[in-house]
């Protein structure tokens, strides 16, 4: 997209990286860019630190979002040396407001207070909950409008943001499905034994079960009991080989399916490719080369590669628009990783008029549950970010808040409540 601009890709060893680093800060005539990673970045900050006139891009800001992270401290050193810094990012927020607060701290130092309590006392709603020690210290429960509101007008003057409404003709609709379905007795009663408190995995071993651990067992003995060691079918995987498989309503289409769960895609793929399903994976065992690869064959409309499965690690900067369905096998706590799943498809260039969101939902369990969590995160999106903000409803007023209280353990009594009507 660009003429007369030398780049240099910051790649490769610590001496290489070093000898392109000096290349680009001796570079002299045309404009010239230098392009690396973050890990890059802080392994090779004391190279960088001194470095004066230029200006720099984050792409994918939210690998910044959280304020204590050693990429955060980084980035907002580099901004702040910079004459001018840009970040760019499909979802500012993906669960709530301090992870804005924290990416525009790096772009926008001034912009808020740069004190994290500060900003959650000036925007947050919270109460006191009290700790190890006996201390109590403020936790976020919610937002009200006017505060939301307010972040909104704040940072509207360094927000470009572009509305889907103005490449809706670019783009396929999106239709959203939910699939129900049961688990096998074996699931039921290891989903029972998880919420008891003391869980026997397939290899023996007892595993005495907290709130957050809980959650986590519920949810990989709803997707398989392979995810907790044990042998059995699935009632999710049935589902989904049924619509893959000769005769289903995704049979030969190009199919995305996710899961934030890497053992689930090792367990499943053999199974679907010996009844004639060839899969790609993208995932976090896979290189730059391999991921490059299992993308090139799923967007080849020529190719047999009609299924990629990809966990968070490919819910990110890969382009897959050949897909004409995503099949959430579990769904992303956070309304940031949900989008960014769905961007991998719903994006300019897609061979549909229509693609599919179909999320595999196993009834009366913590995937219900999870899917309440997700629209409260996506509500607080929509209001930040959405050309609907005004749309909230003549029926709330400023002081109106919405409600994120603690999810582990919001999840939790409701998976002991949904367990003791049963």
């Amino acid at each position: 997209f660009t003429e007369g601009i030398t780049t240099i890709q910051v790649r490769g060893t610590k001496k290489k990286r070093l000898k392109l680093l000096q290349e680009f800060q001796n570079h002299s005539g045309s404009p010239v860019v230098a392009i690396m990673g973050y890990r890059s970045a802080i392994q090779d900050f004391s190279i960088m630190q001194d470095w004066q006139d230029y200006n720099v891009v984050f792409d994918e800001a939210t690998a910044f979002k959280t304020s204590s992270t050693q990429v955060h401290q980084v980035a907002r050193h580099i901004a702040n040396n910079a004459d001018r810094a840009f970040g760019l990012t499909a979802t500012l927020i993906k669960n709530n407001l301090m992870e804005g607060w924290g990416i525009y701290r790096v772009i926008v130092p001034n912009l808020f207070t740069t004190s994290k309590s500060g900003f959650i006392k000036q925007f947050c709603v919270t109460k006191m909950q009290r700790i190890k020690g006996n201390r109590k210290i403020p936790i976020v429960v919610g937002y009200r409008k006017r505060d939301v509101v307010r972040f909104r007008e704040m940072i509207d003057p360094y927000y470009l943001g572009r509305p889907k409404h103005s490449v809706a003709k670019e783009l396929p609709a999106l239709t959203t499905k939910t699939f129900s379905v049961g688990m096998t007795p074996f699931q039921r009663r290891k989903y029972t034994e998880a919420l008891s408190g003391i869980l026997e995995l397939g290899t023996g071993e007892e595993k005495e079960v907290t709130k957050l651990t809980a959650i986590i067992y519920c949810q990989e003995i709803c997707n398989h009991p392979c995810l907790i060691d044990c042998e059995g079918s699935s009632e999710k995987f049935d589902a989904l080989k049924e619509m893959l498989l000769e005769g289903g309503d995704l049979h030969n289409q190009k199919v995305i399916v996710y899961t934030r769960f890497r053992k689930l895609v090792d367990e499943c793929i053999p199974e679907l490719e010996a009844k004639g399903v060839k899969c790609v994976r993208v995932t976090g065992s896979e290189d730059e080369k391999e991921r490059k690869a299992s993308q090139d064959q799923f967007q080849d409309m020529t190719s047999d590669a009609n299924v990629i499965w990809i966990t968070a690690a490919g819910g990110e900067a890969i382009n897959l628009q050949a897909a004409k369905a995503i099949v959430f096998f579990d769904t992303p706590w956070s309304a940031g990783d949900y989008l960014q799943a769905l961007g991998r498809m719903i994006r300019i260039g897609s061979p549909n008029d229509v693609c599919y969101a179909i999320h595999l939902v196993s009834k009366g369990t913590v995937d219900e549950r999870v899917m309440e969590v997700l629209g409260k995160k996506m509500t607080l999106i929509e209001r930040v970010l959405g050309k609907r903000l005004q749309g909230s409803g003549s029926e709330e007023d400023d002081n109106s808040v919405l409600k994120t209280t603690s999810e582990i353990n919001d999840i939790f009594s409701a998976l002991q409540a949904d367990a003791r009507s049963q």
